[in-house]
């Protein structure tokens, strides 16, 4: 079943507008990974592991580069998750955003600070995952 485009920009929408809420730079890791997990069981169920819907996804060449955009945030998460010294500016968080901002279309609905920045890659990001069920 196709998502309605309406859909797809309310899900970006919400994305932002319940990350920005959010201001320690962890915590934005943590909540955008599983929202883009749920966005992920839209496609492939919830039986399966992030890693796993990943790596379902990079099955298909053209989404490749999306899965990589996950992967590198996935390994983000567990350092966070498995590293008491984690930090948040050395772990490439913005980096990442910066990529997938210059990858994906989104909306822009504030003013781009390192902050927000990750948060429009989080919206951008789920808006163009849950686009991919209209494609397959």
């Amino acid at each position: 079943m196709a998502v309605r485009k309406e859909l797809v920009a309310l899900l970006e929408y919400g994305t932002w507008c319940h990350l920005e809420q959010v201001k320690d730079h962890e915590l934005i890791l943590l909540k955008g990974h599983l929202i883009l997990d749920i966005v992920l069981a839209e496609l492939y169920g919830d039986k399966l592991s992030f890693y796993g819907k990943v790596n379902k996804l990079a099955q298909n060449d053209d989404y490749r580069i999306y899965a990589q955009m996950l992967l590198e945030l996935n390994n983000m998460r567990n350092q966070l998750a498995h590293e008491l010294s984690f930090d948040v500016e050395a772990s490439g968080l913005l980096r990442w955003a910066d990529d997938v901002l210059l990858k994906v279309d989104f909306n822009k609905h504030s003013k781009m600070t390192k902050r927000t920045k990750v948060i429009h890659a989080f919206s951008g990001l789920a808006r163009k995952v849950i686009s991919l069920k209209n494609q397959h």
